[in-house]
């Protein structure tokens, strides 16, 4: 008996404690959860709660980032977070100046506007080709210099062209060179880059090469032999870097990104550059010689592209025509006119509408009939023309 009054049945246990059990299962759910968790109300937000999880686990507590707090925090201790002089924690967000910060002018955030170019740094210059050869046409139905047949490597052609570009207010050269070793075509082109660039060292002018080719593929031995060259004190130099006008048949050959590599060692101007694809903060020049056979409606909108971009410049190259009708077979003359001033005027204006830092012309291009170097069949026309729009381009306010 005694043992079945110490133990009540179970249907008469049951229909005793029955009423009391939701009480005690919260009591115990309550007592389990209360060591890892507490809710707290932040300071000022009503009805936003904070979670603050102890360090039970042995990690360090994660507090949900919320709002800025003001108040000057305290500085922080091992296992302690800062607090501000209010008791509050302080936000992870820095604090701004509101007096210093910019605020948005509606819509997204506005870029900041692109740096106006400065009309003080422009310049104008040539292209020399540096394969003439003493007593030879450079190609049937080519115009002749009043110099005469005339050799690339020879010292008093090399002083006589420098006193021309001089007087007419042009500041460099680009010499065509198509790179180290080859045959002796190659070879020629070389010495007379070496002549010119040593003559420029005595009369006060600048020279830089415009590259076109890479022989055998060489590349190291080509580089080597532009460094050597860009050493020199008569080397064209941009912002502090020797430039380097790259013909597209290069980059065609090497590869855009090889060659954009060397833009930390040289201000490159690249000869019909791919404006869509090329990275808009690397600082370069941009250049087209084409510009027989591409529309004025296309040229423009790449000049302008150019234009746009405050870390381009624009080397426009400025053409009184353009015919090689006599050595090729179809061959192009353009316009179909043939050259004049007025045609001249024309493709100038095209290219000063885009803001350009600098001019280029063709100096002796004869087989193109595209030269602006004095000649037996236009005498000096083109040469004053030209000479006449370099004073204006660089005195223009």
């Amino acid at each position: 008996m005694i043992r079945s009054h110490s133990r009540p049945k179970a249907s008469t246990r049951s229909k005793r404690r029955w009423p009391f059990t939701p009480l005690l299962f919260l009591g115990c759910f309550a007592a389990a959860i209360s060591p890892l968790a507490v809710t707290t109300q932040a300071p000022g937000q009503s009805g936003r709660t904070v979670v603050k999880r102890t360090l039970r686990r042995g990690k360090t507590p994660r507090i949900p980032q919320r709002k800025h707090i003001s108040g000057t925090a305290a500085t922080p201790t091992a296992g302690h977070r800062p607090t501000t002089a209010a008791g509050r924690r302080p936000s992870r967000k820095p604090k701004t100046d509101a007096a210093t910060t910019p605020k948005p002018t509606g819509g997204p955030a506005a870029l900041p506007a692109a740096p106006r170019k400065r009309s003080s740094t422009r310049d104008a210059g040539v292209i020399c080709w540096m394969w003439h050869r003493r007593g030879r046409l450079q190609n049937t139905g080519a115009t002749t210099s009043v110099l005469g047949l005339y050799d690339s490597t020879d010292p008093r052609i090399q002083r006589a062209h420098i006193e021309l570009w001089k007087q007419a207010g042009l500041t460099f050269a680009a010499g065509s060179w198509w790179g180290k070793g080859g045959d002796q075509w190659y070879q020629h082109i070389d010495a007379a880059f070496a002549g010119y660039l040593e003559r420029c060292e005595g009369l006060g002018f600048k020279i830089c090469i415009y590259w076109e080719d890479v022989p055998g593929n060489n590349l190291d031995r080509t580089l080597r032999a532009i460094a050597q060259y860009a050493a020199s004190p008569a080397y064209y130099k941009r912002h502090g870097l020797p430039v380097l006008f790259v013909y597209s048949r290069v980059y065609e050959k090497v590869g855009l990104d090889v060659l954009t590599a060397l833009s930390d060692r040289y201000y490159l101007v690249l000869e019909r550059p791919p404006v869509r694809k090329l990275p808009p903060e690397l600082p370069l020049g941009c250049h087209w010689f084409g510009v027989p056979w591409t529309s004025p409606e296309h040229l423009l909108r790449q000049y302008n592209v150019v234009r746009d971009n405050p870390n381009w410049e624009l080397f426009p190259l400025i053409y009184h025509g353009f015919d090689n009708t006599a050595a090729r077979d179809p061959g192009t003359r353009w316009p179909a006119g043939g050259s004049s001033v007025e045609w001249f005027q024309k493709q100038l204006r095209l290219a000063l509408s885009a803001d350009p830092e600098h001019l280029m012309f063709p100096w002796n291009e004869m087989a193109e009939h595209s030269a602006f170097e004095p000649t037996v069949e236009f005498g000096r026309t083109y040469y004053d023309a030209m000479a006449k729009a370099v004073a204006e381009f660089i005195n223009r306010p």
